[in-house]
């Protein structure tokens, strides 16, 4: 990959990226163990503590003694942008790169994996007041709000948390056109058939391993804000609300879960970098691509 300009002594990074229930993180984990790394999770529910069960988050027997880093970082409830993930990567990779092991990011939101990799530029976090303001206001508001501004309304313009971190400056173009130096991407993508049933059959093991419980605790902890109504978290209290029964809640789960994995394909496809790794020898390709990477960095 060609050099941004950035810094000669970058320490060498893989990044593994991929839709939901693509198996990236089961991936990056034995990746850390062949070539002593460590994990840097890029996903924007995982980083709120007490969301396990709901995103997906590797337990500690899954993880395999693998040290993992951007779990548990706020509360939810609380921000974190993508401008706040690239700040804790590029600490951790430091801090993990000085332990002379290799630095592995995983996840799928594809925003916190392009702000690191590009180097984008943030403009500065409003005051409270403003983010204040733009709660109050409804999607038609927001959108000639962002017209206003001169900005292009975002993929989904019907979302206001979209549209409210676009007018927060947490969507900006980037700054450079080739990714960060010393660095391999490398993505996985599989068939919608086989993706339906992984999600379906994880979704039954989430409600099996005590997702109402965990939804329950945190709504009486947290109220109703926004982190607790992503895919899952939202059918399920929607089914404690009475509103829907629990098969229709494991129906939107499903749903919602295969509409992120739709989107998290698209925005990863358009990324001309990434070295797409096929389904029935991604362990094998993946090894052959990390040590000749390493070989050269």
């Amino acid at each position: 990959m060609a050099s941004r300009g950035s810094e000669p002594n970058e320490p060498a990074v893989v990044v593994v990226v991929g839709e939901t229930g693509s198996g990236k993180s089961a991936l990056a984990i034995e990746l850390a163990r062949q070539f002593n790394g460590e994990v840097v999770a890029a996903d924007s529910r995982t980083v709120y503590r007490g969301m396990d069960i709901g995103t997906a988050k590797p337990t500690m027997e899954d993880r395999q003694g693998i040290t993992h880093h951007g779990f548990d970082v706020v509360k939810p409830g609380d921000q974190f942008t993508a401008y706040d993930f690239q700040q804790l990567a590029e600490r951790t990779i430091a801090e993990i790169a000085s332990r002379n092991k290799l630095p592995l990011i995983v996840g799928g939101t594809g925003l916190y994996i392009d702000a690191f990799l590009y180097d984008y530029i943030f403009r500065p976090k409003p005051a409270a007041s403003v983010r204040a303001e733009l709660l109050n206001l409804s999607v038609l508001e927001l959108q000639k709000r962002v017209m206003e501004s001169g900005l292009q309304l975002p993929g989904n313009a019907q979302n206001p948390r979209h549209l409210r971190r676009l007018l927060e400056g947490g969507d900006t173009p980037m700054q450079h056109n080739v990714p960060r130096s010393h660095t391999l991407v490398l993505g996985l993508c599989i068939a919608r058939p086989e993706l339906k049933q992984r999600i379906t059959d994880r979704v039954e093991a989430m409600f099996a391993a005590g997702l109402i419980d965990e939804v329950k605790s945190l709504l009486a902890r947290y109220g109703d804000v926004e982190a607790l109504r992503a895919p899952g978290y939202k059918a399920v209290g929607a089914f404690l609300k009475g509103e829907i029964d629990l098969e229709e809640a494991k129906r939107r789960f499903v749903r919602d879960d295969l509409r992120l994995a739709k989107r998290q394909r698209t925005w990863f496809r358009r990324n001309p970098n990434i070295h797409w790794l096929g389904e029935s020898s991604k362990l094998e390709q993946a090894t052959e691509l990390v040590s000749v990477f390493l070989q050269r960095h």
